[in-house]
């Protein structure tokens, strides 16, 4: 489900799995408690939806109304505890930022590698250098495949990090544009925002 808080004269959404945390604040009045929202809800409000309509939020103890255009989609709120999506987000200093001014090069590159050792949940190791990413994938039966894309890293020469394929190309793709990251060490989540 969908995490929506209020936050700042506006409204958190979260979104979280084992792998993955997705969080976004939007510009929100009336928002005043929070609510976890079902997926299901969510596709059927997506589908009905249309750019540059509002969408309306009314909420009671156990049930959510999304209004949009002509269209109203209800659902039962998901009672329980949210995961504390906070605490997964770093803390420390970063080694280094990473640019990347094509994001949806890099997923389809990503993906390229990912698929052909493992597939979608194939594991991809970024090597970052000052002005460019290195994309390596490599099976122990079938051999390795090596990619290089444009970017810039602040941080120290030859650092690698490894991701699944298709979750780091989901992510890219969702952010829509230049798109920064945090990199503490390869243990650490990796924070990625939309470049300023």
């Amino acid at each position: 489900g969908l995490r929506l808080e209020p936050e700042d004269g506006g409204v958190r959404l979260a979104a979280t799995d084992p792998y993955r945390l997705a969080t976004v604040h939007l510009p929100a009045d009336g928002i005043d408690a929070g609510a976890t929202v079902p997926a299901t809800a969510l596709h059927a409000l997506a589908a009905a939806h249309e750019a540059g309509d509002k969408i309306e939020l009314h909420t009671t103890d156990h049930r959510a109304w999304f209004t949009t255009g002509r269209t109203t989609v209800a659902t039962t709120l998901i009672s329980g505890q949210y995961p504390a999506w906070p605490s997964v987000l770093p803390k420390a200093e970063p080694t280094g930022h990473l640019t990347i001014a094509e994001p949806d090069e890099l997923a389809t590159a990503v993906l390229r590698s990912g698929r052909l050792f493992g597939g979608e949940l194939g594991l991809v190791t970024l090597t970052l250098s000052a002005e460019a990413v290195g994309i390596e994938a490599m099976a122990a039966d079938e051999g390795e495949g090596t990619e290089e894309l444009a970017a810039i890293w602040t941080g120290p020469e030859g650092f690698a990090v490894t991701f699944r394929a298709g979750f780091l190309a989901e992510g890219l793709r969702s952010i829509g544009g230049p798109v920064t990251a945090a990199v503490i060490d390869d243990m650490k989540p990796v924070v990625f925002r939309a470049a300023d």
